[in-house]
C-alpha cells in the first residue's frame, strides 16, 4: 500500500517498497511448495512440487496479464491496486481456513493416538 499511495516524484520510497516486496515474496512462495510436499506421499513429492510451480506460474501469468491488465485499462491504477489488496484479503481468508482445518486434523489425530494407547494399555492389563 506504500507503493500505491506514494506521491509521484519520490523514487527513493518507490525503490524501497519494491526491494521490500522482492525480499518478502520468497517466503510465501517457498511455503506453498513445502505445504504441497507435506500433503503429498513420498513417491509423489516431485510431482507435487512440479504441479505447484506449474499452476503458480500459469496462474500468475494469466492474472498479471489478463485480469490485472483488464482492470487497469478499464478502472485505472486505483482499480488495479484495489484488486491486488482484495486478492491479498481473499488469500488471508483461505489460509486461515486451511490453518483451522490443519489444527482440527492434528487434534483429531492426537486424540485418536491417545485412544489407541489407552486401548493397548487396557489389553495389556487384562492379559496380565
Amino acid at each position: 500500500m506504500v507503493y500505491w499511495f506514494n506521491p509521484a516524484g519520490n523514487p527513493a520510497v518507490d525503490m524501497m517498497a519494491l526491494v521490500a516486496i522482492g525480499f518478502l515474496i520468497y517466503g510465501p512462495v517457498m511455503l506453498i511448495g513445502l505445504y504441497a510436499l507435506e500433503l503429498a506421499p513420498k513417491k509423489a513429492a516431485g510431482t507435487a512440487a512440479g504441479l505447484t510451480g506449474l499452476f503458480g506460474y500459469l496462474g500468475g501469468a494469466v492474472a498479471a496479464n489478463a485480469v490485472l491488465g483488464y482492470t487497469v485499462d478499464h478502472f485505472g491504477w486505483d482499480g488495479g491496486f484495489i484488486l491486488l489488496v482484495g486478492s491479498c484479503i481473499v488469500s488471508i481468508i483461505c489460509l486461515t481456513y486451511a490453518l483451522l482445518g490443519e489444527r482440527a486434523h492434528h487434534e483429531a489425530k492426537q486424540l485418536e493416538k491417545q485412544l489407541q494407547d489407552e486401548q493397548l494399555k487396557n489389553k495389556e492389563a487384562l492379559s496380565s
